[in-house]
């Protein structure tokens, strides 16, 4: 492992990459001060997204901590990619609060539950809608006056 954390600090940004793709499924094992430390590089941003992609595979906390870090980094694609996982972050760790609230009861009273063709508190409920066409036959059925 210490020759490919060496490629993390190689010449060619594409090295670097690969080096950080290769070594991401072992993120948690890597020591985190180099992984701090590639993401501070005041040099390179490749190396600094190669420390921003292997912080964010630790556990929740660092990810976020390392996530809000690149938020305002030179680099854009750093910045933007920095930006979109602080927000994924954020909302995984926040409390949801349709999940926080106690769900409503369900135990309905079979007593109180209405029954069909039984009266209820308001006329006409439980019966479809019927248009009103008046009151007189006559004028239920003349068409409505011209508007010009």
């Amino acid at each position: 492992m210490p020759r490919a954390t060496a490629l993390l600090r190689n010449g060619s940004a594409a090295v670097v990459e690969e080096a950080a793709a290769t070594l991401a499924p072992s993120a948690a094992q890597l020591p985190a001060d180099l992984l701090w430390d590639l993401l501070t590089d005041p040099q390179r941003p490749a190396v600094r997204r190669a420390g921003h992609r292997l912080l964010t595979r630790r556990d929740r906390l660092t990810a976020l901590r390392a996530a809000l870090l690149p938020g305002g980094d030179t680099d854009p694609r750093l910045a933007a990619r920095g930006t979109a996982d602080a927000t994924a972050r954020i909302r995984e760790l926040a409390p949801h609060p349709w999940l926080t609230r106690p769900p409503p009861t369900l135990d309905a009273d079979p007593r109180r539950r209405p029954r069909p063709g039984r009266r209820t508190a308001h006329p006409g409920a439980g019966t479809p809608h019927r248009p009103h066409r008046g009151r007189d036959p006559a004028t239920a059925r003349r068409p409505p006056p011209d508007h010009q």
